[in-house]
């Protein structure tokens, strides 16, 4: 099982690496309560608040020469999604306003303290209707899986479509995603849309990919 597990992870992040490039931003943002995953993105880092949805905090950023831990502070949007400000500018996921489609290629990000890791997936078919992915093999199966980023490959470039809500066991055995989609995701622009204004006045390391 370990090893069918390593060999599905090395597959989907060999597979990523043929791409032109990785999807940017995914980060694991500590609070007072534990660690949840989160995405930076053009209009903030985002998270869903699982366990604080308010004050201080630490963010895991992945630069190019690795993680780096920046303080930051959360605060709440909407009754879906918080944002958390950083003091310096870090690599960051293009957002996609556009729903995905079944034929869609698209992948879902899990960071560690450590590192990123990529895994491949397809839109999964829902009696209800609810927006989810496919659970990849070797994709953690936790709640901390919750606030993942999810992309979508398009234009030669990953968008970000969507963060993981939660888990569910279908019947017969599979697990789904459930996501957060665009339209889930539309009033963090309009709670920044004055932020962006002051961005030029941000630091930025020089060693970030753009």
């Amino acid at each position: 099982m370990l090893r069918s597990r390593l060999a599905a992870t090395v597959l989907a992040v060999a597979t990523l690496a043929a791409c032109s490039s990785y999807p940017q931003g995914p980060v694991r943002v500590h609070t007072r309560n534990g660690a949840e995953q989160g995405v930076n993105t053009e209009y903030g880092i985002l998270t869903l608040g699982r366990t604080a949805d308010a004050g201080p905090c630490e963010v895991t950023v992945f630069y190019g020469d690795g993680p780096s831990v920046e303080p930051g502070r959360i605060e709440r949007i909407d009754d879906r999604i918080c944002r958390v400000e950083i003091d310096l500018h870090a690599p960051r996921s293009q957002m996609s306003f556009a729903y995905p489609l079944p034929d869609d290629d698209l992948a879902v990000a899990f960071s560690t303290d450590e590192d990123t890791e990529y895994y491949r997936t397809r839109l999964a078919r829902t009696a209800d209707g609810v927006l989810a992915i496919e659970r990849p093999g070797g994709f953690p199966n936790r709640a901390t899986a919750v606030g993942a980023p999810v992309y979508r490959r398009e234009d030669e470039r990953w968008r970000l479509v969507g963060i993981v809500t939660g888990m569910v066991t279908l019947q017969g055995g599979n697990q789904i995603l459930t996501l957060y989609g665009p339209r889930d995701l539309i009033g963090l622009t309009l709670a920044t849309r004055d932020r962006r204004r002051n961005d030029k006045t941000v630091p930025m390391r020089d060693d970030i990919v753009r």
